[in-house]
């Protein structure tokens, strides 16, 4: 028996392999449309960007970002075009597509967990994704603070 703890990401190629089975399924039918298979083949390639790029942050909030559009997208694509017919490769890609939609929070959740270490941050989803910067020192806030508007005219350069 292999030594599984040996095995490098393992988490994220179970969810590779996970998502990469689902979609398989739910897709056999025609039932979904074509965006369905985009986004959910889009998340195998930025789960797959994210396993061969290990220092990089970017594949891997961006794959947080799909999965949590996904999410709602599923929904969507389930209520407007589950199939109505008996045609069982039809029901059963449907019933893939169902599963999927319960595996992706789970998936979410350590997506979010490997993106907190690849940022060495343990905190919040909010400092996830960077782009405010803390030291930022609003001008108009700090100009109010000075209330003194008197100008001393003695020190003005003549023109």
């Amino acid at each position: 028996m292999p030594d599984v703890s040996r095995i490098k990401d393992l988490p994220l190629k179970a969810i590779f392999c996970i998502h990469f089975i689902f979609t398989i399924f739910s897709t056999i039918g025609s039932w979904a449309p074509t965006a369905y298979l985009f986004y959910n083949f889009l998340l195998l390639i930025l789960i797959l960007w994210s396993l061969q790029n290990k220092e990089s942050e970017d594949p891997v909030q961006l794959a947080f970002s799909i999965n949590v559009i996904s999410i709602i997208l599923d929904v969507f694509v389930l209520a407007l075009w589950f199939p109505d017919s008996h045609n069982g490769a039809a029901r059963f890609s449907a019933a893939m597509g169902i599963l999927l939609l319960i595996v992706r929070p789970f998936t979410t959740v350590y997506i979010m967990h490997m993106l907190r270490e690849r940022l060495g941050n343990p905190g919040l989803i909010g400092n996830m994704f960077p782009g405010h910067n803390e030291s930022y020192e609003d001008i108009d806030r700090s100009a109010a603070g000075n209330t003194r508007s008197e100008y001393d005219f003695n020190n003005a350069q003549q023109l």
